[in-house]
């Protein structure tokens, strides 16, 4: 029965399950090394991680909501959130931009780039990763309108609508090669990046919610080889590129949901302890790593090697230093700064 939002009573709160966490540790950890990775990982790896790494986190956003007993009222779901997602997109904008800002009068980046910069931010495209924090806010929003009232209508509703916008999408906008295209584009893309992340999290919600319980109560070495047969189906999907639509849609969704049961039967390993740290700091990973450590990085090898940083082992290498830093700044951000990576205190949600 869908939920009222009048009901003021708080929907109980899902604990945190360790098996997710990892699953969203290991996918913030392949989005910095694939950010890192040109030339030493191989490209049918790479393309498997891509296909995988952003949608684990829609998929585990639809996967916890299908936990919960009811819908979280309205109210109750929107301030959670905008202080999940929506003030961590304000603070870390200021944060780049002002980094930006001293780059820029260093000479490092030039008017051009400051302004785009600021353009994708005001349009809530986002700097570099910040992209993906308004895409999954929308998402989330536009999954509660059609868990509210009348899902199943809701719900082909939107899937037919998401369909035809991703159909006209290219065709509307044209190549986008020129100054005014791009700015045209720039919207859209974030409309594009909402219905994306809408897939994934309504796949993560039924999979959770309706085919979940014909698999956990079998043997943990059951789940796993389930987990690892929808894995090598998202596998097939990313490789089989006579049908592009297959690494688009049907990787990102099987991919993340056989990752996440090969995860479950382990989800105690210590040997996943270090994934299970980033996946409760993956915010402050997400936030830092690209458009602050990666600049710091090449910085750092135009002034030793005279060149900007091309891939290679020295990218490796810098790879595993920032990792190594990054735990000192996710344990300053969150003892200090707890509430721009999302962190509420009173709350204990994945």
């Amino acid at each position: 029965m869908p939920i009222s939002i009048t009901n003021r009573v708080p929907a109980p709160q899902p604990k945190r399950l360790a098996y997710l966490d990892i699953a969203k540790g290991l996918a913030i950890v392949s989005i910095v090394l694939v950010h890192f990775s040109t030339g030493f990982i191989p490209p049918k790896v790479n393309v498997f991680i891509g296909s995988y790494m952003i949608s684990m986190f829609y998929v585990v956003s639809g996967w916890i909501d299908a936990m919960r007993p009811r819908q979280l009222p309205f109210r109750e779901f929107l301030r959670k959130r905008w202080h999940q997602l929506g003030v961590p997109y304000i603070a870390w904008t200021a944060i780049i931009l002002a980094f930006d800002m001293v780059l820029w009068a260093c000479g490092y980046y030039d008017t051009y780039f400051i302004a785009r910069e600021i353009y994708k931010s005001v349009v809530l495209r986002g700097i570099g990763t910040l992209w993906f924090l308004p895409a999954l806010f929308g998402a989330e929003l536009l999954w509660w309108w059609v868990r509210n009232k009348r899902p199943q209508l809701r719900c082909a509703i939107v899937a037919v609508a998401i369909a035809l916008f991703m159909w006209s999408y290219g065709i509307m906008l044209g190549p986008r090669d020129t100054l005014a295209s791009s700015i045209t584009e720039a919207p859209f893309r974030v409309v594009l990046n909402i219905a994306g992340a809408w897939l994934g999290v309504a796949a993560g919600f039924c999979f959770r919610r309706y085919f979940l319980m014909f698999i956990q109560e079998r043997h943990r070495l059951s789940v796993f080889i389930i987990g690892l047969l929808i894995a090598s189906v998202g596998w097939y999907c990313a490789m089989w590129h006579p049908v592009p639509e297959l690494w688009s849609f049907g990787a990102p969704l099987f991919a993340p949901i056989g990752l996440i049961l090969i995860i479950m039967p382990i989800d105690n390993s210590p040997l996943l302890h270090w994934f299970r740290y980033w996946g409760r700091n993956s915010m402050a990973l997400m936030v830092t790593h690209f458009s602050i450590m990666m600049v710091l990085c090449d910085i750092a090898v135009r002034i030793v090697c005279g060149q900007p940083m091309d891939g290679g082992w020295i990218a490796l290498s810098l790879f595993v230093v920032t990792m190594a830093l990054e735990y000192f700044i996710a344990e300053w951000l969150s003892r200090h700064y707890p509430k721009i990576v999302g962190v509420i205190r009173s709350r204990h949600d994945n």
